[in-house]
């Protein structure tokens, strides 16, 4: 009885043992499946957000546009990834999780690429690292920690294309960019003025010309908008035409109109003077006649010394002019 006894107390205390190791090796199993797991798979709870980084912890990278240079370009972010077949890179286009913030696994190697605006150009990435890769729109970054990044750009500068340019026309300046203003001045004699001012084949200076070139005082004012570099770009032609001034085209009527009176009234002056001068001598001749009449010997003393010739000089001629515009009579 007692032999039966013993035998139930150490079958009692097997059970016992045999239960709690039992449960004590079930839990072992759960410990190394969830961190000794098989071909090293990632337990759902423990996956990254991205499937393909590792599980290293999440970083934040912000890139940004600083105020001054809005409305000159923009970006885009991708998550860079290799196909294993083809060994050509991948990229995916990435999203931020708010504003310019974005979020990759540690470790993931990115891209941002800086994209310009019409007539804009890329100048920098701002606080990058030297060990990072910048292809000059293009930042490669392998992501470890939290970062932030700038991008810069700049309006674009252009030199001017001159084609045709009048001759007295001057350009206020060589090159320009968006925004920028052009002064195209002409330089002319006071006998001339503007009949037609073109540039780039229009007339800036036609009453009917409502564009957004302006002129004044020979001067066209050209700015320098996006529909202008879209249409021209650098290209710039300048052609101007005049014609004489309508004061001084008075003033040369007028002069044409009294040169002929003018030559009129000379040759006839000269006439008149010429008819007087004959005159004057048919009177002194008129006058030597008599007074040799009367003085018979002076005549013929005259005949003998040659001091009677029937011939006057001009200051003879004067003096009897002189005499009878004293005494017309």
């Amino acid at each position: 009885m007692r032999a039966i006894i013993v035998s139930c107390l150490m079958l009692a205390m097997c059970l016992c043992v045999a239960i709690c190791f039992g449960y004590s090796g079930h839990g072992v199993v759960k410990v190394s499946a969830a961190y000794e797991p098989e071909n090293n798979a990632v337990p759902a709870a423990a996956a990254p957000r991205s499937a393909g980084f590792g599980a290293f912890g999440v970083c934040s990278v912000y890139v940004t546009i600083p105020g001054e240079y809005n409305g000159m370009g923009s970006f885009a972010v991708f998550a860079v990834d290799t196909d294993p077949d083809t060994e050509e890179k991948i990229l995916t286009g990435i999203t931020p999780e708010e504003s310019s913030r974005y979020e990759f696994p540690a470790g993931t190697l990115i891209e941002i690429h800086a994209l310009p605006n019409p007539f804009h150009e890329f100048v920098d990435f701002k606080q990058n690292f030297k060990s990072e890769r910048a292809s000059h729109e293009i930042l490669s970054v392998e992501v470890r920690s939290d970062r932030e990044f700038f991008l810069l750009f700049k309006k674009k500068n252009y030199i001017i294309n001159e084609g045709i340019i009048s001759s007295g026309v001057v350009l206020s300046t060589n090159q320009f960019k968006l925004g920028d203003e052009i002064y195209v001045s002409l330089t002319l004699d006071s006998m001339f003025e503007v009949k037609d001012f073109k540039i780039n084949g229009i007339s800036v200076n036609h009453p009917n010309y409502t564009g957004e070139i302006k002129f004044a005082n020979n001067i066209a004012t050209i700015i320098i908008t996006e529909d202008w570099l879209g249409g021209y770009l650098s290209n710039l032609d300048v052609v101007v035409t005049t014609k004489l001034n309508d004061m001084f085209l008075i003033a040369l009527i007028t002069a044409s109109t009294s040169i002929p009176l003018l030559i009129l009234l000379t040759v006839f002056l000269l006439a008149i003077g010429k008819r007087q001068r004959k005159a004057a001598r048919h009177a002194l001749q008129v006058k030597q006649v008599y007074a040799f009449q009367t003085d018979t010997g002076s005549f013929i003393k005259g005949l003998k010394d040659g001091s009677f010739t029937g011939q006057f000089t001009d200051k003879d001629i004067k003096a009897e002019l002189k005499s009878q515009s004293k005494d017309p009579m």
